[in-house]
């Protein structure tokens, strides 16, 4: 009989239900233990009242308890349990998870959006079919939410395109509405309207040989069944005279859709958005995995995706994404590439002596990529508008906090370069000890590349007693660099307790 190597719990309290999935984890895959799904408007209390009601939070709290007994019952070794909408929304969504911990004994997470999204999607791989040959070949995936739209782009195993796109199915289901009081020309206004909400997206991907395409959606799953000519999803021919009777309103199909409870408005939102993107693909079928929030929370306990290792696919997926970010506000790529892999070097040398963890690494690489984001809108002290498009910014797997930290990290860093103007601004920050050091690591790099002509390659960093050693190849007169970095190598002893020796090699 085959080892169980773990069982793991993942508890998903929605907006509709609560959900356990408690699995075993062996050698070959997991094993379904139990899948229990409780009913559960919370989304509609909140809606009307602002809050999680008294009924409803008893009620739930009773169901967790009862999930916290099978969960000794299974012996589970690690468990994940995260809220979501309706929690984000409550005012006293912070209040009811403290009750949940004091009397269900279980620690609950508030998760943000960017983060369900990214949990959610950590369980293709187990749901969708040569989903590493797809990655490589080039797939796009498209997720329709209630509030926004979710738009990725993988190619040669590489995220190189991520933007979330602010139409979902609520507010293209009132545009139908108002449409619909003045002309019949619904799928046509629809249409153009989707086209010029993403029509920066449409240009990117005419561009692109997409081979592969993935749609995702609260009603997506359930539409599959009703009209999916494919057990994995829709053939490119049922998938348009979906779209097509949907458009024309066909009347069985609209009774087909309300019998299963299902909004046929919402229906046609969501389909109208993947239809535009569908255009730009060559696929053979439209993928409908059956994916969910808890199977990811399984992967990310088995993988442990909360450490951010370097070497994930996740974590490369993120750092891909950042550069998206740099990329569309201007940012000087070869420079921010070049001092994202000094910054790295500097850091490993650092690592063991100053207990860095591969989380801090990300913190650092995100705001290496990141740094210049300023300079788009604002030239003189861009640091201020740096520091506000960071924290602004969606990053898949990113927490909010995450990038107040990223922004932090930032702010050092022009404080060490002499960026800015007014020290004060930095006694404005949430800065730690850590943050500090971080920021003059990535003032350090970023001064291996001072000119932005990439004239010094740097090959190795390593510590050596009371000695920062610096080996680099060069390229170019480096008179700037040389000098930049003699500029921070006092304060690196400073701070560091290191003198900073510059070795070239040929």
């Amino acid at each position: 009989m085959e080892a169980v190597l773990s069982i793991f719990a993942a508890i998903d309290i929605g907006s509709h239900a609560i959900k356990i999935k408690i699995v075993e984890h062996k050698k070959t895959g997991y094993k379904l233990l139990e899948n229990i799904i409780h009913p559960l408007a919370l989304g509609i209390s909140v809606l009307h009242s602002g809050k999680i009601n008294r009924t409803e939070r008893e009620e739930l709290i009773d169901c967790l308890i009862y999930f916290k007994k099978l969960m000794s019952e299974y012996d589970v070794d690690r468990y994940k349990a995260v809220a979501t909408g309706a929690f984000r929304e409550a005012r006293n969504g912070r209040f009811v998870v403290e009750l949940i911990g004091k009397r269900a004994k279980l620690q609950i997470e508030i998760v943000e959006e960017p983060i369900e999204r990214f949990l959610t999607y950590l369980s293709l791989k187990e749901h969708l079919p040569h989903y590493k040959k797809m990655r490589k070949e080039g797939v796009l995936l498209v997720e329709v939410g209630s509030n926004s739209s979710e738009v990725i782009v993988y190619k040669e195993n590489k995220m190189v395109r991520n933007n979330e796109i602010h139409i979902g199915t609520l507010r293209l289901k009132e545009l139908i509405r108002t449409i619909n009081r003045e002309t019949i020309h619904v799928p046509q206004i629809l249409e153009d309207y989707v086209y010029a909400a993403t029509e920066n997206l449409q240009s990117y991907l005419i561009r692109k040989q997409i081979n592969h395409f993935v749609i995702v959606g609260s009603d997506v799953k359930r539409a599959h069944l009703l009209m999916g000519d494919h057990q994995d999803g829709f053939t490119p021919q049922a998938f348009l005279n979906f779209v097509d009777d949907l458009y024309h309103q066909d009347k069985a199909l609209k009774m087909r859709i309300e019998d299963e409870h299902m909004d046929y408005e919402e229906m046609l939102a969501a389909m109208s958005v993947f239809n535009q993107f569908f255009k730009h693909t060559t696929c053979e079928l439209v993928y409908v995995p059956d994916i969910s929030l808890r199977d990811g929370m399984i992967i990310a306990l088995n993988e442990n995706i909360d450490n951010y290792s370097r070497n994930h696919s996740y974590t490369r997926d993120i750092i891909a994404a950042a550069k998206q970010i740099a990329k569309r506000h201007h940012s000087t790529i070869n420079h921010v590439t070049h001092v994202d892999k000094n910054a790295v070097m500097i850091f490993d040398a650092y690592q063991k002596e100053e207990s860095f963890t591969e989380k801090d690494l990300l913190l650092l690489r995100l705001a290496a990529i990141l740094h210049e984001t300023g300079k788009f809108s604002r030239q003189t002290n861009y640091y201020a508008a740096t520091y506000q498009s960071i924290t602004h910014a969606t990053l898949l797997g990113v927490t909010q906090q995450m990038l107040l930290e990223v922004a932090e990290i930032a702010m050092q860093f022009f404080y060490f370069n002499g960026d800015m103007a007014n020290t004060d601004d930095l006694n404005h920050t949430q800065a730690t000890t850590k943050h500090t050091k971080l920021g003059l690591i990535l003032a350090l790099a970023d001064a291996t590349d001072k000119s932005k002509k990439q004239s010094i390659l740097l090959k190795k960093a390593v510590l050596e007693k009371n000695r920062l050693k610096m080996t680099m190849k060069i390229y170019h007169k480096h008179f700037f660099e040389t000098w930049a970095i003699n500029y921070l190598s006092e304060t690196v002893a400073d701070i560091f307790g290191h003198e900073i020796v510059l070795k070239d090699v040929e």
